[in-house]
């Protein structure tokens, strides 16, 4: 049974994806993400290549300019949600993710999404990064995020400039969902030197925006994701080819 069609009457599955310089990527993220979400909105940040020609190609994308100035996640971030809750539905249900991330195909038979469309509003849910390897031949476990929130239509994000938490966390006892079938496929490790550059500026960043810089902003940045400990394991026929 498919069950990604199974959605509750009035409700719609909204992406938050900020970009800058994705052109690279774009195409593959919006193709995939436009199979199940309603709305996607992207947040542009000046870029130097095509990624703003790519986004407008999509139907379903709304784009919203970055806020200016310096980098700040927290309000790029806090703009996308304000943009969300414009789309009319009695339920919305909000993804965060990066343009390098797709939700894995399998999603359309797991039963894990059933439970996601009926979350109350509130919920938080988490997927685990399964980081790619060059030329798909592989992936490691990574990191569980929080990906996901069922808005409420009142929490507010927090956080800082940098790295932060993608959901608004309520200030009452929220039901969190911790899926275990539908993974996070991240293509952090398929382009290696994109993925060396990507480091060097967030250290970068630490030091001349942040002032900080030593050991352990080096480890943080370099520590593999799991790359380096053991093999990748094989990935799963069926996270990619839903998508084909």
């Amino acid at each position: 049974m498919n069950l990604s069609l199974d959605k509750p009457k009035g409700t719609k599955l909204i992406c938050l994806t900020p970009v800058v310089n994705e052109g690279f990527e774009l195409d593959r993220f919006l193709q995939c993400t436009s199979v199940w979400a309603d709305n996607i909105i992207i947040g542009y940040q000046p870029s130097i290549d095509d990624t703003l020609e790519i986004a407008q190609r999509y139907e379903k994308v709304t784009i919203v300019n970055s806020p200016g100035g310096d980098w700040n996640e927290l309000a790029m971030r806090s703009i996308l949600y304000e943009e969300a809750r414009k789309v009319s539905a009695e339920k919305r249900i909000i993804f965060n993710l990066d343009a390098d991330e797709l939700v894995s195909a399998n999603y359309m038979n797991s039963p894990e999404w059933k439970t996601i469309l009926n979350l109350p509003k509130g919920s938080i849910f988490r997927m685990q990064w399964a980081n790619l390897y060059k030329n798909l031949v592989g992936y490691w476990d990574s990191n569980i995020i929080e990906v996901g929130f069922v808005d409420d239509d009142t929490s507010t994000l927090t956080g800082s400039i940098m790295h932060m938490g993608r959901v608004p966390w309520p200030n009452y006892d929220v039901k969190i969902l911790h899926c275990t079938d539908i993974k996070l496929l991240h293509y952090v490790y398929v382009n290696l030197e994109r993925n060396l550059s990507k480091k060097t500026w967030y250290q970068s960043y630490e030091k001349v925006g942040k002032g900080q810089f030593g050991p352990h902003i080096i480890r943080k940045y370099n520590g593999g994701g799991g790359a380096t400990s053991k093999p990748p394991m094989p990935i799963k026929k069926d996270w990619i080819q839903g998508y084909a």
